[in-house]
C-alpha cells in the first residue's frame, strides 16, 4: 500500500487500494477528520520522529557567580560542612566552609578526631536552621567531592546590620584550623591567619585540649 509521507503539518493519506491522494491538512473540519480515520488506522499514517527527554539540550547555569542570600542551613554535617535546602547531598546542596579545616568526627572504622566532635556541635548551635548569605571566592566553586565552596555569613544578633564571617568565627573560637593547602590568596585569607593567631594565643578550644596541635 502507497502512502504519501509529508512533514509534521500534514498528515499522509493513502485509499484502500493503494492510490496516493493528496496531502491533508490537520487543521481540517470535524467531519473531514472522523473520514480519514480507517485510512489512519490502516497504518498509512507515520508519526514524525521526536526527541527523547535525554537528547534535549539541558541550559546550565553558574550558581557562584553572585552572592546568595537567605539560605536555609538544613543540616550540619561536621565542623566546616552543611547542607543547605535539604538534608543530604542529593537532595539540597553541600556547602564546604572555604579556607578552614576543622578536626574530622568519626567516620567508621576510624574514630574522631580530638574536638572534631565539639566543632561539629558547634556549628550546629550556631547554624541550624538559620538563614545564611553564601558568597564565593573561587574561579571554580567546587571541591573534588562536588561540595560548593563558600564563604557563609550570619546575621550578627548582637550588632543589627552587621554579619559574622562563619568561616572565621569557627577558626576565632578554635573549634577550626586555617586550612594551609588551600589558604593562599582567597579573599579574607589574612583575617583567618590573625584569627587563628588570636586564638592559639587564648588557647581557645583545640589549642588547649589537643595535644600535638601547633
Amino acid at each position: 500500500m502507497a502512502c504519501t509521507q509529508v512533514d509534521y503539518r500534514t498528515l499522509p493519506s493513502c485509499d484502500p487500494h493503494g492510490r496516493s491522494i493528496s496531502n491533508v491538512f490537520v487543521h481540517l473540519p470535524v467531519l473531514q477528520m472522523r473520514a480519514l480515520l480507517p485510512f489512519l488506522m490502516l497504518g498509512c499514517y507515520d508519526p514524525p520522529p521526536f526527541n527523547t527527554i535525554d537528547e534535549l539540550p539541558i541550559e546550565a547555569t553558574d550558581r557562584c557567580d553572585s552572592p546568595r542570600e537567605s539560605q536555609e542551613v538544613a543540616c550540619v554535617l561536621d565542623g566546616d560542612t552543611l547542607d543547605i535546602g535539604l538534608c543530604g547531598e542529593e537532595l539540597g546542596e553541600r556547602i564546604r566552609l572555604l579556607g578552614i579545616n576543622a578536626p574530622e568526627i568519626a567516620h567508621a572504622p576510624d574514630p574522631a578526631e580530638c574536638w572534631g566532635d565539639e566543632a561539629a556541635t558547634a556549628l550546629r548551635q550556631e547554624l541550624a536552621g538559620e538563614r545564611v548569605l553564601l558568597t564565593f571566592d573561587v574561579d571554580d566553586c567546587k571541591d573534588t567531592y562536588e561540595r560548593t565552596l563558600a564563604w557563609v555569613w550570619l546575621d550578627d544578633p548582637n550588632d543589627p546590620g552587621e554579619q559574622v564571617l562563619i568561616n572565621e568565627w569557627l577558626v576565632r573560637q578554635g573549634h577550626a584550623r586555617v586550612f594551609e593547602d588551600f589558604i593562599d590568596g582567597v579573599l579574607y585569607e589574612q583575617e583567618l591567619r590573625d584569627a587563628e593567631a588570636a586564638a592559639m594565643a587564648e588557647q581557645r578550644g583545640l589549642w588547649a585540649s589537643c595535644t600535638g596541635t601547633r
